[in-house]
């Protein structure tokens, strides 16, 4: 019993002895002279400038030794501001002396830090600042090498660290964090903060994995992200590798202001809200002095719903699945609903990072064409189903790589196809019907079809406006003809030689009343029903090049081609086309016994001259058909 008392009373004086030890050293010792010399060590080590404001010192029976450390700052990369890389308010570190003691383990039961701040910053190269935060200086100038993700990533698990004993961290726990991310390219600028961050940490240790749970916000009135998953540390290489961490966040709550006062460049997207659940995997990330060495996962949107001001109703039902590496993305599938409609893309990035060559095909079905146009005001009302695909490549995805690299070719179908409340045959019929038979003959295409040109657009697309221009097209198809021909014609409209005169046995009017009567159903009709609407075209130089779009009924087509750029600037060229035989129908119901066209005849000098009626015609055919049309 005697030696079991002196043992314990051993224990007594060794502990009684350190307490006094330790308080004479908290009372004397003034640990800030070592302030320069832990900053210059720490600074030496990620090679750069890192300042301390203020060290404490304490130390009580219960806490043990606790260090604060206040101001705690890394200078960033002089290439990339004179600001601070990282900044932390306040750090504070309890040490567990009895067990480094008993046991030779450094164990620091808590570390608690708050209002850390760290500013990643992208230049217009395209390089981060990152991957020089924390590099040593090299020894022995050689390599990092990093196995690929199917043979994993093996870190020095099993060695200890070179520069540091056995250490354990029980509980990490940061509050009111922040990161920044800026982007300085001018193309795609960039300034996204993530804030309100806490993180806790259980069991940090620099030799084995261990958990970590992460909560933020981003573009929210409150915590929207949330992050958790297994964490290991490779001191030596100056390496960090994750596994299965998850990921989750919610889209109803994003600010759409502040998301576009992050990225202007969503601003063209003019979104008024969105919906969705976002939760995302990575099954394993490494980052080194190099930056991301290694990355394996995958991200799902489900139940996605965005409303933007260029759709008059909301995209809805988006479903996502996409696949991830450090060089890839494999968008397996998008599926979004729009318009009553169906848009199915898929897509590849490779190379996301420096490259950015990218590819992707569009499908789409069933959309409401009277939903997509409908915030466009246009004068009449359409109806139909858009069928067609679409491909696409390019390279980069700032605006100006956009303009310059996408190259694409697609194709389009519009199926049960409507003009409401507009017959375009009894229109076009009832505002030709008065111009003279012989300017049919000049509307009269290789294949005797009657072709009415329209006056080409060149503006803006929410100004487009089309009509038609015989005048000037009938005015160059004179001037074309031969004089012989064009005699001829001219004698026989005027009845200049009764000799050539043909005469009719059918009065103009009873003609025109046949052909109404064989057109009366068609022309009665309330609505333009096509039988087929389509268009192909290509994707280049910042245009969209229509080669071939067509709209058709039975007794008539429209064609157009022209180019759209970008900028939302228009093209256009439009030609109609009758049917050969609505033609026949309409040259025979405009033959008369005699034509009277009203002409402005030239001023008569006193020297007499011969006026030719062709002359007279060329001069005066423009306001003769404008007078008619309007």
């Amino acid at each position: 019993m005697k030696i079991i008392k002196i043992l314990i009373s051993v224990v007594v004086i060794i502990v009684v002895l350190m307490s006094l030890t330790l308080f004479i050293l908290w009372k004397t010792v003034d640990i800030n002279q070592y302030k320069d010399q832990l900053t210059n060590l720490i600074g030496d080590r990620i090679g750069r400038e890192v300042n301390v404001k203020k060290v404490g010192f304490n130390f009580s029976a219960s806490q043990g030794i606790t260090v604060d450390l206040k101001g705690f700052s890394i200078k960033d990369d002089p290439s990339f501001s004179a600001e601070e890389f990282f900044y932390v308010e306040e750090v504070r570190l309890a040490l567990d002396v009895v067990t480094l003691l008993t046991k030779g383990r450094i164990v620091i039961s808590k570390i608690e830090t708050h209002s850390p701040v760290v500013k990643i910053i992208l230049n217009e190269q395209g390089e981060s600042n990152v991957p020089t935060a924390g590099e040593a200086p090299k020894k022995d100038g050689g390599e990092e090498k990093v196995e690929s993700v199917e043979k994993s990533v093996k870190l020095n698990t099993k060695s200890k660290s070179a520069h540091f004993p056995q250490l354990l961290i029980q509980s990490i726990r940061m509050t009111d964090g922040k990161i920044q991310l800026i982007n300085k390219d001018e193309q795609m600028p960039m300034n996204i903060t993530i804030d309100q961050i806490l993180l806790n940490v259980d069991e940090f240790s620099l030799d084995s994995p261990f958990q970590f749970d992460l909560t933020s916000r981003l573009w929210n009135e409150k915590k929207n992200i949330f992050l958790n998953g297994q964490a290991q540390i490779d001191e030596k290489q100056l390496q960090v590798r994750l596994d299965d961490v998850q990921l989750k966040t919610e889209l109803a709550g994003f600010s759409i202001d502040k998301m576009v006062e992050s990225l202007p460049v969503l601003k063209q997207a003019a979104m008024e809200s969105m919906e969705g659940h976002i939760a995302a995997k990575v099954e394993q990330m490494v980052v080194g002095k190099k930056g991301l060495l290694v990355l394996s996962g995958v991200a799902d949107l489900d139940d996605g719903r965005m409303k933007t001001a260029m759709l008059e109703y909301p995209i809805e039902n988006i479903d996502m699945h996409l696949e991830f590496s450090e060089a890839d993305i494999n968008l397996k599938e998008l599926f979004l609903y729009i318009a009553s409609g169906k848009v199915n893309i898929q897509g590849r990035i490779n190379d996301y990072l420096t490259a950015q060559d990218f590819s992707g095909k569009v499908h789409i079905e069933d959309i409401d064409l009277q939903e997509i146009v409908a915030p466009y005001k246009l004068p009449i009302s359409l109806e139909g189903k858009i069928y067609g695909q679409v491909d696409l490549q390019g390279k980069g995805f700032s605006p100006e790589a956009i303009k310059t690299s996408l190259t694409g070719e697609g194709r389009l179908d519009i199926n049960q196809s409507k003009v409401l409340d507009h017959n375009v045959l009894k229109i076009v019929i009832q505002r030709i019907m008065e111009i003279p038979e012989f300017v049919f003959q000049s509307f009269l295409d290789t294949n005797k079809q009657i072709r009415i040109p329209f006056t080409k657009y060149d503006g803006p697309l929410n100004k487009v406006r089309i009509y038609p221009n015989l005048g000037n097209m009938t005015k160059n198809v004179i001037r074309t003809r031969g004089k012989e021909e064009l005699t001829k014609v001219l004698y026989k409209a005027f009845d200049i030689d009764q000799s050539q005169q043909e005469v009719s046995t059918v009065s103009k009017d009873q003609l025109k009343m046949e052909f109404l009567n064989k057109y009366k159903e068609k022309m009665e009709q309330k609505d333009t029903v096509f039988d087929k609407v389509e268009a192909a075209f290509i994707i280049r130089n910042g245009k969209i090049f229509i080669n071939s779009a067509q709209a058709g009924t039975e007794e008539f087509f429209v064609s157009t081609k022209g180019t759209l750029s970008f900028e939302q600037l228009l093209t256009l060229e439009t030609d109609l086309y009758f049917s050969k035989q609505l033609s026949e129908d309409l040259l025979r119901a405009e033959k008369t016994q005699q034509s009277s066209v009203p002409v402005e005849t030239p001023e008569i000098n006193d020297a007499p001259q011969e006026v030719k009626p062709e002359e007279i015609l060329i001069n005066n055919i423009g306001n003769i058909l404008d007078s008619i049309l309007k």
